[in-house]
């Protein structure tokens, strides 16, 4: 198995049009996961 650095990239009172999210906000991470 091979280890791959990981980071976490903030972005503070960042202002997103809701037209342009994808899925249900606060859930990307779990998009990810679940591939």
């Amino acid at each position: 198995m091979i280890n791959h650095n990981t980071t976490e990239v903030f972005f503070n009172d960042a202002k997103i049009p809701i037209d342009t999210l994808i899925g249900e906000e606060g859930r990307g991470f779990r998009y990810i996961l679940d591939g």
